[in-house]
C-alpha cells in the first residue's frame, strides 16, 4: 500500500498568507499533477471535511497532500481530532492518522508545472545565476552594438 501521497520540499515559503510548496509524487494527479506549485491556507482544525485536500507533516519533517477520506473528533478517546487520508490514486486509505496539529492546511489552489520550474531553479542557484547572468551580459553587448546613433 502506497503511504506517501504528495511529497514535497519543506521550506518555510508564504506569499501573502499562502504557503506554497512544489508536488513531487503522482497520488493525486489527477487533481494535482506532479510538476505543480500548490497554494496552502491555514484554518481551524475543525473546519476540515471529508473531501478536503490537506498538506501536513509526516514523522521527518516530510510534507504530504493528501484528501481527508474520514475525520475522527476524539480518536481512541485522547480527544484529538485525527484525519484519515487517501491519495486519490491509491486503493486504500494511508495507514497513519493525521493529527490536526501537524496539518499546515487546506489546499485552495494549484499551478501545474509552474513547481517543477520553482524546485529546478531553486536546486539548480548556481546554474541560474550563471545562465541570467550570462543573459545580461549578451543583451548589454548587444545594446552597445545595435545602439542607435544620433546624429
Amino acid at each position: 500500500m502506497i503511504v506517501s501521497a504528495l511529497y514535497f520540499t519543506y521550506e518555510k515559503t508564504e506569499l501573502l498568507g499562502y504557503k506554497y510548496f512544489a508536488v513531487q509524487n503522482q497520488n493525486i494527479q489527477r487533481e494535482i499533477p506532479e510538476g505543480s506549485l500548490v497554494f496552502i491556507k491555514n484554518a481551524p482544525p475543525d473546519s476540515y471535511v471529508e473531501g478536503d485536500d490537506i498538506t501536513f507533516l509526516r514523522p521527518g519533517s516530510k510534507v504530504d497532500t493528501n484528501r481527508i477520506y474520514s475525520v475522527t473528533k476524539n480518536f481512541k478517546g485522547t480527544k484529538m481530532l485525527a484525519f484519515e487520508t487517501k491519495g486519490i490514486e491509491n486503493p486504500l486509505p494511508d495507514s497513519e492518522k493525521v493529527f490536526a496539529p501537524n496539518v499546515i492546511g487546506k489546499v485552495h489552489c494549484s499551478v501545474p508545472t509552474l513547481g517543477a520550474a520553482a524546485s529546478f531553479i531553486t536546486s539548480h542557484m548556481l546554474l541560474t545565476f550563471a545562465v541570467l547572468g550570462g543573459l545580461l551580459i549578451f543583451s548589454t553587448i548587444l545594446r552597445i552594438l545595435f545602439k542607435p546613433k544620433l546624429n
